[in-house]
């Protein structure tokens, strides 16, 4: 299906075929976005590469960080109801996750306030389902979920610094330190105000934030929505 897909739309916007005067662009950008399909998408995470290709993700940096993320989802996955399932992988097994449709990364994506709006509300409710079952993720950002296109619906793909509440947080992700609560530094612990502040911060990012702390964001983004944002809860 997808071949001839791309086989109809290769020939609508093809500039030998279609005198629109942004043809050409067009066919530019469907190339690119074919190739990513067809090669998969790649970025790097807190483990190492990133592989996304259809409805699979494939994980090849560090073996101990991997096995530790695949242990934590499987806990998660047994403990969770249809409801919370909802944000977790078919699967995890080795290095490499199965998703239920194909599923795209938001890294180095700027997103509109109102797509900003409905994955900020599914990292929130991931973030109460997963304090429900008496833990924290300790690590969400723009590398550890997915977006399907078609329903908006997420899916959480890593889960290496997950802790029980209120238990020891004995890992960060590096790469976001500036983007945690400076309380969690003093007293070390998991608590849900970390996936809560990385959440908002991540909405931050996709928002066209790259600093993730928002307040350039203030002539743009509507003032409840980025007061939100950057105040602390």
């Amino acid at each position: 299906n997808f071949d001839s897909e791309c086989k109809g739309i290769f020939m609508q916007i093809h500039p030998d075929k279609c005198s629109h005067k942004d043809a050409g662009n067009a066919f530019t950008h469907f190339m690119d976005l074919k190739n990513l399909f067809v090669n998969g998408f790649q970025f790097d995470d807190d483990s190492g590469k990133v592989t996304i290709k259809e409805a699979t993700v494939t994980f090849s940096g560090k073996p101990e960080l991997i096995d530790k993320s695949a242990k934590n989802y499987r806990i998660l996955y047994q403990l969770s109801n249809d409801n919370f399932k909802k944000y977790l992988p078919n699967s995890f097994n080795s290095n490499v996750i199965t998703l239920d449709d194909n599923y795209i990364s938001l890294k180095d994506v700027v997103l509109p306030e109102e797509h900003c709006r409905w994955i900020c509300s599914r990292l929130l409710e991931f973030s109460a389902y997963i304090e429900n079952l008496g833990f924290t993720h300790c690590g969400l950002s723009i590398e550890s979920f997915l977006v399907n296109p078609k329903t908006h619906g997420i899916k959480i793909i890593s889960f290496y610094h997950m802790k029980p509440v209120s238990g020891r947080l004995e890992t960060i992700s590096a790469k976001n330190k500036m983007l945690y609560p400076n309380s969690i530094f003093d007293n070390k612990l998991a608590i849900p105000k970390i996936d809560i502040e990385l959440s908002k911060r991540t909405i931050c990012f996709l928002l066209g934030d790259k600093s993730g702390m928002g307040v350039c964001l203030k002539k743009s983004v509507s003032e409840p929505f980025i007061e939100f944002l950057i105040k602390s809860h």
